[in-house]
């Protein structure tokens, strides 16, 4: 029986889900909570990946920050960054 488990799991992983029919019971009790309970069901699943999912988002915003500089600044000529030269007075 035991090295037929493994074999056999996905039909006890079958007739468990229909017969305790715990998949819409999940849903309903999922739905009825509010965001914070929610949020709390949610937080200890990704509370291991948190500093992962800060640095790659300080990352990326980085990029998108870098690239907005770049395609938002206004056409500019080279001459733009030249002093206007002032001719020679009478001294």
């Amino acid at each position: 029986v035991v090295r037929q488990f493994p074999a056999q799991l996905h039909r006890v992983h079958g007739y468990a889900d229909s017969a305790l029919r715990m998949q819409p019971e999940i849903a309903a009790k999922m739905n009825s909570l509010s965001a914070a309970e929610f949020e709390q069901v949610l937080h200890p699943i990704f509370q291991e990946d948190e500093l992962t999912l800060i640095l790659v988002g300080g990352v990326l915003g980085l990029i998108v920050g870098y690239l907005q500089a770049i395609f938002t600044q206004p056409d500019r000529d080279p001459g733009d960054d030249v002093p206007p030269q002032t001719a020679p007075g009478p001294a």
